[in-house]
């Protein structure tokens, strides 16, 4: 008898805790996300933010940001008086995501891949220049959107 009563009080304790435990959400893919930030500056001796967007990860829905990028562009003719290798660089929520010198072909990508959670955030284009020549810059993330499924 006392074994029957010990099997059915292991069988209801492994039952509660089975019922009680929380699993990990699951990851199903929604959607490929393109975002660009750009921006025009000309005789800036200082380093400036040329464009900035707004992201918004909806709720129930996480990204993960595999590739950032930024380049400098010319508008006309070219550009003439570069100094400190005009270095040009994205940031998310003031964090340095990536890093480009102009002069070197020099890049750096910082922790990609990058998650995000559901929330708001701030996508800036910031570069160094001090040609008197209009210039623009374009940066771009690759993210991937993903449903969180309970």
């Amino acid at each position: 008898m006392k074994s029957i009563y010990r099997v059915f009080l292991l069988g209801l304790v492994a039952l509660t805790f089975s019922l009680s435990a929380k699993s990990q959400a699951s990851l199903e893919f929604n959607q490929v996300i393109h975002q660009t930030v750009s921006g025009t500056v000309s005789g800036a001796a200082s380093y400036v933010t040329l464009g900035t967007t707004t992201l918004t990860v909806p709720a129930g829905k996480v990204w993960k940001i595999s590739a950032a990028r930024a380049r400098w562009t010319i508008y006309s003719g070219n550009i003439t008086g570069y100094c400190s290798g005009d270095p040009i660089g994205l940031y998310l929520d003031d964090v340095n995501i990536f890093y480009s010198v102009f002069s070197t072909s020099n890049y750096a990508n910082y922790e990609n891949p990058i998650w995000l959670p559901a929330g708001t955030y701030t996508l800036d284009l910031r570069g160094y220049t001090c040609t008197s020549t209009a210039v623009s810059a374009k940066g771009f993330i690759s993210a991937i959107e993903f449903d969180v499924v309970p």
